[in-house]
């Protein structure tokens, strides 16, 4: 009987688990992975060249040129503060330099587009670069942006040097991934694209960026790792056959072009531009590639990495629930005389436990999928369930001796067993599957 109600409960803690685990969105892929209508592509340098080149000649522009150098940014941040899983944010302020040639800015527009999209590609871009950037993953309304400071340095052959320096603060939108939770780790993406010049008018690429030591490295219980630049990345419309390309180097402009001419024809029209490019050559892949204004957008980024302290984890999370657990292993200790005194103790670390819990999941957002505090506790409550299931045995048996019966002693070893090494368990279990 105790071992058909320990497996009803068990039934019972499962079940909501598997549906859980069946219903769980898909991890984040970093650049690459779909954002709504649009994604980041990573891509061949070469690749991209010789894209806008053939692009350009089959638009009427043979003599379409690249900008030689792009618009250096370097990313110094000053502050991470308010890091809220609730919204998804963390506060961050700092500073942007940024350092650029007349030659950074291509003259030429190679989108064929009409009506509003083709007004704004031909609107004057002030030599000031830096005041014209974006920042999408900061929220509008927080966002601060302040000139610090703009230094032109005269070259040789009518050419300028440009330096510029910009101050920033805001909440810093990002989406953690809570799977591991309280051992995870996260991952948050600052990007910086132009308002208006698309990729083939002006590249962007980050430079090292660097964040002070104190107090910034410090947030919460985390630990934040030197940011890192990421490649550029090119911001479009979703497209696979697109991906495939420029993830590859082509010998060529000829080969190339012979990949184009392949995927154009299993590449999908994008509904919403249909009509601009319809008639046009690989039109199906410049209706994804041109969607939008300006598009595609070239992405400069950097990320931070943090990683939860395992001391302060250990202390605020683990350490209760292994306590309880160790306190009702010595309850079953207790002398037959006083059984009552035994049978009350589960349930109340029972409860114990429930709150416990949702105290932990204060500061989390609604998730849909259950993470690794909740696999722990789930184990917590099955050994708190099979310590009750021995101490109703134990009730019934007049003769209970110091050693216990049978089941007495699994319960027991099982608990302490798990009290001791249950998180690492846990831990590891979630790291394989």
């Amino acid at each position: 009987m105790p071992a058909l109600i320990l497996l009803a409960f068990l039934s019972i803690c499962l079940f909501p688990f598997a549906i859980s685990w069946l219903e769980a969105p898909q991890r984040p892929n970093g650049a690459g992975a779909p954002t709504s209508l649009t994604t980041q592509y990573r891509y061949n340098p070469q690749t991209l060249d010789g894209l806008f080149r053939i692009f350009a000649r089959v638009n009427g522009e043979p003599t379409f040129t690249l900008p030689n150098k792009p618009l250096f940014l370097k990313v110094d941040l000053d502050r991470l503060d308010n890091l809220d899983f609730a919204k998804s944010s963390v506060h961050a302020s700092g500073k942007v330099s940024g350092v650029w040639g007349t030659d950074s800015i291509g003259a030429k527009e190679i989108s064929p587009k009409s009506g509003y999209d083709a007004l704004k590609s031909k609107v004057v871009v002030d030599n000031n670069l830096m005041s014209q950037l974006q920042f999408p993953d900061f929220e509008n309304g927080s966002f601060v942006y302040d000139k610090i400071l703009l230094s032109q340095q005269p070259l040789p052959g009518n050419k300028s040097l440009w330096i510029g320096e910009y101050k920033f603060a805001g909440t810093l939108k990002f989406a953690p991934d809570l799977r591991n939770y309280p051992f995870d780790q996260q991952s948050i993406q600052l990007r910086i694209q132009h308002k208006v010049l698309p990729a083939y008018r002006l590249a962007l690429q980050a430079l090292k960026p660097s964040i002070q030591t104190n107090p910034a490295t410090d947030l919460g219980q985390y630990r934040v790792a030197r940011p890192e630049a990421e490649p550029t990345t090119l911001m479009t419309a979703d497209t696979p056959g697109l991906r495939t390309i420029l993830n590859q180097r082509f010998s060529s402009d000829a080969a190339l072009l012979k990949a184009l001419t392949k995927t154009e024809q299993a590449t999908p029209w994008n509904a919403n531009e249909q009509s601009e490019f319809m008639g046009r050559a690989f039109g199906r892949l410049q209706s994804h590639l041109f969607a939008g204004s300006p598009s595609p957008l070239s992405t400069a980024s950097i990320r931070l990495g943090l990683s939860r302290r395992l001391a302060s984890t250990w202390l605020r999370t683990i350490f209760p629930v292994s306590l309880s657990l160790l306190i009702m292993v010595m309850s079953s200790y207790i002398p037959f005389a006083f059984i009552s005194a035994n049978l009350g103790i589960p349930p109340t670390i029972f409860l114990a436990l429930v709150f416990m819990q949702q105290s932990s999941y204060a500061q989390l957002p609604q998730l849909g999928y259950p993470i690794t505090l909740d696999y722990y506790y789930l184990f917590a409550y099955v050994c708190t369930f099979s310590m009750f299931i021995e101490g109703l045995v134990a009730s019934t048996k007049q003769d209970k001796s110091p050693c216990g019966h049978l089941y007495t002693g699994y319960a027991r070893g099982i608990t302490l067993g798990f009290s001791v090494l249950g998180a690492p368990i846990i831990w590891g279990i979630t790291k394989l599957v």
